[in-house]
């Protein structure tokens, strides 16, 4: 029991370690304003608070686990240890969301990225999008692909962003059909 409680451990800790180094190449990038003109829609701040005082239990279950005595109890129990693997995969999840779950808007398409840090690209016509109750969800030729919440930071953006490629699209199509159509001169009559 104690072998599996030390491999918990282990394992925590390397999840632990993934979601510090995304929390930190997160605000390594905000701080330097790589996405200061870019439209992102991100996951709400509260899930990267969230992800912090989970961090900072598993700072007291380390303590726990390393100087027994200053826990309610003084043995250390294999099963809490186990036990605590669940919020640790709790806690991972929600960080990697926190820190790397983004939706980069550009004008004609937009780049999804998604918690584990792999970047989809999608066209905006390419794309169907289905309002639900409180989200949108994002199809690419009839499958599903991902979700934005209302409760998400910026977002309508996409909305806005997809409107302004539509609008566009229209404008070109006038501006070639006017193009295309002979027009007559005073000269010709």
């Amino acid at each position: 029991m104690k072998i599996a409680a030390h491999i918990c451990f282990a394992i925590s800790t390397l999840l632990v370690a993934s979601v510090l180094f995304s929390a930190l190449r997160y605000f390594v990038i905000v701080k330097t304003h790589r996405e200061e003109n870019k439209n992102i829609i991100r996951q709400p701040n509260f899930y990267r608070l969230a992800s912090f005082g989970i961090f900072l239990l598993y700072v007291f279950m380390c303590a726990a686990l390393f100087w027994p005595e200053i826990s309610v109890n003084s043995q250390t129990d294999p099963v809490a240890a186990m036990m605590f693997m669940v919020f640790i995969l709790l806690g991972w999840w929600i960080g990697l969301m926190a820190f790397n779950w983004k939706v980069e808007i550009y004008d004609d398409y937009f780049v999804h990225t998604n918690f584990i840090g792999v970047k989809h690209r999608y066209n905006y016509d390419e794309i169907e999008i289905r309002q639900y109750n409180a989200c949108d969800r994002i199809f690419l030729n009839g499958k599903y692909r991902f979700t934005i919440s209302y409760l998400q930071d910026n977002c309508d953006a996409i909305d806005v962003a997809r409107a302004r490629y539509k609008h566009r699209l229209k404008q070109e199509a006038k501006r070639a059909e006017k193009e295309q159509s002979p027009t007559k001169t005073p000269t010709e009559n």
